[in-house]
Formats: structure tokens, sequence, C-alpha cells
């Protein structure tokens, strides 16, 4: 799933006009605006009223939204008090009050109205930020399209949870363990390339082919407050340089090109990682100062060599990722427990986030709940009444929502494929064998895996390559991954030790 949240700006404009009402025996003044509200994208539907705006506040018809988020709607007409209830929620609103009564869980807490609740031509009216915030749902206002946009990320997380165990594991891992445990992951990538016609420096078709591999094992305990990891990575990258540039750029989700190129060599790394609760990770490898090295950082290098870098959260995700989209990146990676608690926090921070783009997102994780329903897994126990749920979708219809996974997350990231683009795609998976295989083995029917092995195998025959005339390419893709974990055992794992002489990456850096 992609980290950041970008929002595509719907810009146009609506003209208004006035009109007065009554309402609960006074007069009220209100801007006829062509104002709509979506929830998680969908429009919500005003029969008989419409949202509007009165003294710089905009106001909602209640029922309409309470009841699009589940809740049950009365009114209490001797104490001319709305009242809306689900589950552990209770939401009360006098008539003409300036506060509400909201209990959550057992508590009660009185809420100031920056605007009364009112009657406005026999319907309730109410602030549709005080609305949202009693909801606990986000929301943000697009002055373009003159939009409200509600963002209930708890309907979304509910829906992969009912229908998707491994999306909702995958997405509520914690990226610090709960408790002591210990464990070990294994990964093998491997690609084989081959293509016909790519034109040389001095414009010669010529055929290129290359091999390139990834392997690595790692070993990682956790003890309640601190954890460490040990790694060996053996990647050999010496024929990268073959691959023709357009493919490199897809493959590896970048256009520097000149850093490419400084990998294209065989590595033997070994990595020693240490973090702790605040996940400040402090890493050591004498492989990773080499290629420090080969970008020209070397006083990193000679410290990675050496001893210990700590790298804060956001330093560390941004080897990968360059930017979030939000202010405070550092702090919001700081305090996200999961994948999902991330994109929680993202979405939070993001006040430009409209209709569009929340279609988009809501698309997409309803496109990877589908590819990962539980009705495609099968579950098995074993002898010993341990669980295995494996997962083999069928091909044309993994293909199909593998390509429109890939069309929604170039919305997202601002660059939408044309229907030209979109239309190659398509063709070029006819001819493309795509294999995937998960088996999770579980204690419990609907616990936690203890351990996990994926396989994802990607085969595409010969095909053209867009942009090269008379140009063709072909690759297969494998990669096998496999995790398990276990409790920690304090005569079999060692305590971890947070090291003394750790130089902040930042102190070390040096900007290109």
């Amino acid at each position: 799933m992609t980290r950041k949240i970008l929002c595509l700006l719907a810009v146009f404009f609506l003209f208004c006009s006035s009109f007065i009402c009554h309402a609960e025996e006074e007069m009220i003044t209100i801007t006829e605006s062509p104002i709509t509200v979506t929830y998680n994208g969908d429009a919500v539907v005003f029969p008989d009223a419409k949202p509007t705006v009165s003294n710089g506040r905009t106001l909602v018809p209640a029922r309409a939204i309470m009841e699009r988020a589940h809740l049950t709607v009365e009114f209490d007409a001797p104490a001319k008090t709305v009242v809306a209830s689900k589950d552990s929620l209770s939401i009360k609103m006098p008539l003409g009050g300036t506060t509400a009564e909201i209990v959550r869980n057992g508590e009660s807490k009185t809420v100031t109205l920056d605007e009364p609740a009112r009657l406005i031509q026999d319907r309730t009216y109410v602030p549709v930020r005080f609305l949202a915030e009693s909801l606990g749902i986000k929301v943000n206002w697009n002055p373009y399209a003159k939009e409200v946009v509600l963002i209930d990320t708890a309907e979304w997380k509910q829906e992969i949870a009912s229908r998707s165990h491994y999306l909702n594991f995958l997405f509520d891992k914690p990226f610090i363990p709960n408790k002591p445990e210990a464990g070990s992951s294994a990964a093998n990538i491997s690609l084989q390339y081959a293509a016909q016609g790519i034109p040389d420096a001095d414009g010669v078709p010529k055929n290129r082919s290359a091999e390139v591999s990834l392997s690595s094992t790692a070993t990682r305990v956790f003890d309640g407050k601190k954890g460490g990891s040990f790694s060996s990575v053996q990647a050999d990258f010496s024929q990268l340089n073959n691959i023709d540039v357009e493919f490199l750029k897809l493959l590896f989700s970048t256009h520097d090109m000149e850093a490419l190129s400084k990998l294209a060599k065989s590595h033997n790394l070994e990595i020693d990682s240490i973090y702790d609760t605040s996940k400040t990770t402090h890493i050591k490898s004498t492989g990773l100062s080499a290629i420090c090295n080969d970008f020209e950082q070397t006083a990193l290098a000679e410290q990675m060599a050496k001893n210990y870098v700590a790298f804060q959260p956001d330093e560390l995700y941004s080897l990968f990722f360059t930017d979030f989209g939000v202010s405070n990146a550092s702090e919001v990676l700081l305090n996200a427990k999961s994948e999902w608690d991330l994109l929680e926090k993202l979405i939070e921070r993001d006040d430009m986030l409209y209709t569009r783009s929340v279609q988009s997102i809501d698309a997409l994780l309803k496109a990877y709940t589908d590819l990962f329903d539980d009705s495609l897994f099968t579950i098995s126990r074993h002898w010993d009444g341990t669980y295995i749920r494996q997962y083999r979708p069928k091909e044309a219809e993994l293909k199909d929502k593998l390509l429109e996974i890939s069309a929604l997350r170039n919305v997202i990231n601002g660059t939408p494929l044309d229907d030209a683009t979109y239309e190659n795609h398509k063709n070029i998976l006819k001819n493309t064998t795509v294999n995937l295989q998960i088996s999770m083995f579980l204690k419990e029917k609907d616990g936690s895996p203890v351990k996990t092995e994926t396989s994802f195998t990607v085969n595409m025959n010969n095909q053209p390559i867009p942009y090269i005339e008379g140009a063709t390419r072909q690759f297969k893709l494998e990669m096998q991954t496999g995790e398990s974990t276990r409790d920690f055992e304090a005569k079999r794992d060692r305590r971890i030790l947070l090291p003394k002489n750790s130089v902040p990456f930042a102190e070390l850096y040096k900007e290109q």
C-alpha cells in the first residue's frame, strides 16, 4: 500500500444566490451555495434539505450523515433533543443549545458548538465539524468545489477486518513488537532479462541480457524494550547496466540512473542493527560502508564500518520514500504503531485530501481487500492442532486485480495512466504468466501466524518496448520470502545493549 497521501484539486466555481427562511423563532439569512458532502468518497444524499452556510459556518442536515455513519437517529420532541447512537457511542444535541453531550465507551463529555443545532425547514442542522468530531472522523473543506469531505478510516478498517484476515494482519502488524519475541526471515529474488533491438550510444540496435539476484537471511530478537537483528545479504547487480532504462525505472521506482549505475556490482553485506522503543535504529555494516564510499559519503562510510550510525525514523524511511506529503513527517513516523496507524495519521494530517483522492484511496483499499478476500483462502487443520491458511488465486482474477491496483496507485501518486498506456499494460498482461501463493501457519484458527511463506512469479513473453521502435523485451521475476516468530527465551536469546559510540546520521551525511 502507498505511504504518502496526495490530493487532486477539482477546481471549478459555482455561483450562488440568497434566500430567507424561518428557524426556531428567528430569521436567518443563508447563502444558497451548491455545497456537496461526501463520505469516504460517496455522495451523501439529502432528499429534501441541503447543506448551507450560516455565520461563516457550514451547517448540514444531521440525519443523513448520521445514518450514513450507521447511527440510529431519534428526536425527543418534549426535550427538543436529537439523540443518535451506535454501539458504545451516543450523541445528544438539544435544539438551540450551544452544547452537546457525547458518551463514548461509558465516558461522558460536554462539547461546545460554534453554532447551535437548529431547525431549518423542519430539518435539524448542525455544524459539520462538530458532527465529524463527534463521530471520530476526519473532515476537510474544499473551497474550490464547495464540498465537505468526510473520511471515516474506522469504516475502512472494519471492512478489511471483516473480509481479509491476511490483509488485516499485514496492516496491524506492529512496527515494534508488543511483547518479547524472536524470529528469523529469508528472501530470494531473481530476475532474468533479455531484450532485442535496444539502440547503443551510436544508435545501432543491439541485443541485451542480464541476470540479477538478491538473497538474504536474518535473525531478530526483541527483549521487551530493545530489539536487534543480524542480516546477511548477497546481491549480484553486476549486469544491472545491461537492462534498458525504462525497465530499470519501473523495477526500482526511481529515475536516478546515476545512483543505480553505482550499484552495478556484486555485494556481500552483513548488517547489524539495534533499535529501541523510540524507533531510533543503530546500524553497523562494512558492506553498507563500501556503498556509502561509492556515493562519496566518506564520513558516513568510516563511522558505519567501525561503529554504529543512529537513524531517526524519517531519516531511515527517506532512503526509500522522498516525500510524505504532510508536515512533521518525523513526528508521524515516530508515533505510528503499524502500517494502518501510519495511514490514519497521514490522513489526519492532510487537510487538502479531497473527494477524488478519497475515492481513489477507497477504491484501492477495496481492490486489495478483494484480492485477499478470505473466500480465496483455504483453511486446513494439522494433526497437532495448528492451522494453515493457503492462498492460490486464479491467474485471470489475479491479473485483473493487479492491473486495477496499478492504475489506482498511479492516480494516487498524481500520474494517472492515459487510455493508451492502460490498454498497453492490459495487452502485456495477456502474454504474461503471474502466480502468487501464500501460506500462513497459525496456532489458532483466527490468530496471528507463527510462520508465513510467500511465492510470487511473473514471466513475461517477448513484448514490444514502448517508445523504442522495433525493440522487444522479456523477463522472468521470481520472489520467495519466509518469516517465523516465536516467544523470547531468556536462556536462548541475548539481551540487547544499545551502542555507546553511535553517531547521528544527520551529523555524517553530506548533501550532494
